[in-house]
């Protein structure tokens, strides 16, 4: 029966659309076009990037305010921190050879929670972790002579890798002893 729906549709041809359908379409396109009121592009007044650095501040703010005042809730519902016995030792013989007044001191100095880095230093540590992978992804001289002497296929492997491959491949080789041998 499939057949003869077949042969039947077959010879059946297709109609065209209407010879003025498409005059009457574009006409009613530019008819609307026509009535709809372009809005006038404006400029943002607040550009998107200062935007995005506003907000960006607004949350590293946030982060700080939120974690001090956590940091004093935690301290209101437990107490203050508890003093590692090492400090108390350290301080007792400090008071010992050194007085009192200096026990007191060290106490006080080893009790202390640590300072946050400022921003000097967080700037310095920035540069010395760049630094250190510049140095690691880069092709040193001695290594260049050793390999050239090799008759190794894969001498030349790692130049024709991209910058971001080799600093995963040195972060693999890093943290090699992570993983567990098998």
């Amino acid at each position: 029966m499939s057949d003869e729906v077949e042969n039947m549709l077959g010879t059946v041809t297709p109609n065209g659309a209407p010879s003025g359908l498409r005059a009457r379409v574009l006409a009613a396109t530019g008819d609307e076009l026509a009535v709809t009121p372009q809005r006038p592009r404006t400029r943002r007044r607040f550009p998107i990037g200062l935007a995005t650095a506003a907000a960006l501040l607004l949350g590293m703010g946030a982060d700080r305010l939120a974690d001090r005042l956590n940091e004093e809730r935690l301290g209101r519902a437990f107490g203050p921190r508890p003093i590692s016995p090492a400090v108390m030792e350290l301080a007792q013989d400090v008071a010992e050879v050194a007085g009192p007044e200096a026990g007191r001191w060290a106490f006080e100095r080893l009790s202390a929670p640590p300072l946050p880095p400022s921003e000097a230093e967080l700037i310095r540590q920035a540069v010395e972790v760049d630094r250190l992978i510049r140095e690691l992804t880069q092709e040193s001289v001695e290594n260049d002579r050793e390999t050239a002497t090799q008759k190794s296929p894969q001498v030349g492997r790692d130049r024709d890798r991209s910058r971001a491959d080799r600093v995963l491949l040195v972060e693999r080789l890093v943290h090699a002893d992570d993983w567990s041998s098998a």
